[in-house]
């Protein structure tokens, strides 16, 4: 019988047992492990919906890079890449994928927090793949960016209304600067809807796969793209206040009716590309 803590079976993962460090395999012996809350452990467990995402992944002759393994449920189709590094901050789960892919000459496990890894360390761009932990979602997307340069594709498998927001274009809820921010230096798309049935333990909500294609050149220069950041940043913390209000003082007077721009529109019926001729219509200092 497996022992259980009051309100903690949607927690219980059957894995082979673990001791003094080590996992046993091949004796048959399953026994329960605790997933942690505080690394929104939450694993897909529907093969035919891991198989729909592989074929979405362009893995061939690639170097990959999956985020948060688990359990290696995933691991198993990205294998046919041409390198594949597993990053995973949970010991245990370490200690499971070295021991389940022990003869997979191609991979490596690398134990790490996502948030800090350094994609600096790879000589060719490499494309990512998380099931991301709701959690963090936001602040793995602002990694994901902060790294753009060393990776050419990324798919995350995420909240279904985080997923709107990342793809959101003009006039559509959840549209705001994360919305514009990532499609500056991305091409968003989402690909697959994924219900939250075919997760363990079951989550609240359903998962959205996407994917982000970033862009070699994003069409501005540096000091550009810094303006844009700014006047984005200004305009959707306000985002019920006018456009002309908003970024009173920091657009010159004029500017707004110059570019076509409406300065009694909200922020939210902008779109990235009038944002980036406004960070282009005046002199920089």
């Amino acid at each position: 019988m497996v022992p259980t803590i009051r309100g903690q079976r949607s927690n219980l993962l059957q894995l082979p047992l673990y001791k003094r460090g080590r996992a046993k395999f091949g004796c048959g012996t399953m026994v329960p492990m605790y997933l942690k809350k505080s690394l929104s452990q939450v694993f897909l467990t529907n093969r035919s919906y891991l198989e729909k995402i592989a074929k979405a992944i362009d893995i061939k002759d690639k170097i990959v890079v999956e985020g948060g393994p688990g359990s290696g449920r995933m691991t198993s189709y990205l294998l046919p890449a041409k390198k594949l590094y597993c990053v995973e901050l949970d010991e245990r789960m370490c200690i499971l994928l070295r021991e389940k892919f022990n003869s997979a000459s191609n991979l490596e496990i690398i134990q790490s927090d996502i948030l800090n890894f350094d994609f600096s360390i790879f000589t060719e761009k490499v494309v990512f793949y998380s099931n991301i932990p709701y959690a963090i979602s936001k602040m793995i997307v602002e990694r994901l960016i902060s790294q753009r340069r060393y990776i050419s594709c990324a798919y995350i498998l995420c909240q279904k209304e985080f997923a709107a927001k990342l793809a959101a274009r003009p006039g559509d809820d959840g549209y705001g600067f994360l919305s514009c921010s990532l499609q500056y230096y991305a091409d968003v798309k989402k690909i697959l809807d994924v219900p939250r049935i075919v997760f363990s333990p079951v989550p609240r909500v359903d998962s959205t796969l996407v994917g982000m294609e970033f862009k070699d050149d994003p069409g501005l220069s540096a000091e550009e793209e810094k303006r844009l950041m700014q006047l984005m940043q200004r305009a959707f913390t306000h985002q019920r206040k006018q456009l002309g209000t908003v970024l009173s003082g920091f657009v010159p007077p004029g500017v707004l009716e110059a570019r076509g721009i409406d300065p009694k529109a909200r922020p939210g019926v902008i779109s990235l590309e009038q944002f980036k001729n406004l960070a282009k219509a005046w002199p920089l200092n």
